[in-house]
């Protein structure tokens, strides 16, 4: 069993016996376009290709499972912001596919944050601010705020009702598509 590359500050996900290791950085930062995948089944690693928007490489960033995988934030080189700061990768496809998600009246980017899916909400906390220009990281403000994203309306959202944290489409809730909404 080889590793296929040496990684930091990647977001990993398990989905179906697959450990999906995307973006980090290295000796560079790595390209979104070729996702390497652990498969626990076979002890082996692989090389998935991607086609679909471009995704800006980055570290830093989150990635939660919601049938789909679903990215967040980070940060490129010399801690810029990196676009877009939400997409999606489905990889029930061959070659994977990447959708970003473009969202008015979004939060200010965050850099090595904490996510989690919450039923269709992914609630972020903690992380840096990404600053709008390059500067170190140790004079990047901190975030002490909580945000919720509506996974199913690609919406931020300050309040939902955790009565209904599958949605109103409770038919369509495991079946994630790319599909416009």
């Amino acid at each position: 069993m080889e590793m296929v590359r040496d990684e930091d500050k990647c977001s990993v996900v398990l989905k179906d016996n697959l450990i999906y290791y995307i973006g980090g950085v290295g000796d560079s930062t790595f390209s979104m376009n070729e996702i390497p995948v652990f498969d626990t089944a076979n002890l082996v690693w692989l090389s998935m290709t991607t086609r679909g928007d471009q995704i800006g490489s980055r570290s830093g960033h989150s990635a939660v499972l919601n049938g789909l995988i679903l990215i967040y934030g980070g940060t490129g080189s010399n801690y810029t912001q990196v676009q877009p700061d939400v997409a999606i990768l489905d990889v029930s496809v061959t070659p994977y596919t990447w959708k970003a998600i473009i969202i008015d009246k979004a939060p200010q980017p965050l850099m090595y944050h904490s996510a989690t899916m919450y039923g269709i909400y992914m609630i972020i906390a903690f992380g840096a601010m990404v600053p709008s220009q390059p500067q170190p990281i140790s004079s990047s403000a901190l975030n002490n705020n909580l945000y919720i994203f509506d996974t199913q309306n690609y919406t931020w959202v300050d309040t939902f009702d955790a009565s209904n944290i599958y949605g109103s489409d409770l038919t369509n809730s495991n079946s994630p598509s790319l599909a416009p909404r």
